[in-house]
């Protein structure tokens, strides 16, 4: 651990063990004080005050144990997702979600237009054309990925980033996709 950040944990802790002990000190003085004229009302303050602490810590507890990862999983507690066949299918399920997405949304000229772009996207699965576009940093394998994707090389690839040119469209048939990609 680095200094600086030693030298801040035990200040912190020691401020907070400064603050706990000056809180205890004062609930005593004042359950002494009280218990001079009514010992009834002072024990019940000492009651309060022990179920504030143990409510302060079991909440301590819930909250790091809801916080604190599983260590390991077995198979059989994974939920199984059934996946559909045809790439198809997944696009069509996913669409279907968007539709219900977009029939929540109060702003009448936004939904239309997610409503029409949907329709858009949804025709041109049905006649088998996907558009895909890859975008990102320069140097970040993008063209390298695309490449292993569709086997051949569409774009050079190089260690130094250059000045690009602009991409090509690309049509290619992506087994078990039924349709053309591109």
């Amino acid at each position: 651990m680095p200094l600086p950040r030693l030298l801040t944990l035990i200040i912190g802790i020691s401020l907070i063990l400064g603050l706990v002990l000056w809180l205890v000190n004062s609930l005593y003085r004042l359950y002494i004080q009280i218990a001079f004229t009514a010992p009834l009302l002072a024990n019940l303050l000492l009651l309060l005050v022990i179920a504030l602490l143990g409510l302060l810590i079991a909440a301590f507890i819930y909250y790091f144990n809801l916080t604190r990862q599983p260590r390991s999983r077995r198979p059989s507690q994974r939920l199984a997702t059934p996946l559909p066949e045809q790439k198809a299918a997944v696009a069509s399920q996913n669409l279907a979600a968007v539709r219900q997405q977009v029939g929540q949304i109060q702003d009448e000229v936004a939904r239309q237009a997610l409503l029409s772009r949907s329709q858009e996207i949804e025709a041109n699965l049905a006649r088998g054309e996907v558009r895909v576009v890859v975008f990102g940093t320069g140097s970040a394998g993008k063209t390298s990925v695309i490449n292993a994707l569709i086997g051949r090389v569409i774009g050079t690839v190089a260690r130094r980033w250059a000045r690009r040119r602009r991409a090509k469209p690309t049509a290619c048939n992506w087994p078990g996709w039924g349709g053309r990609f591109g």
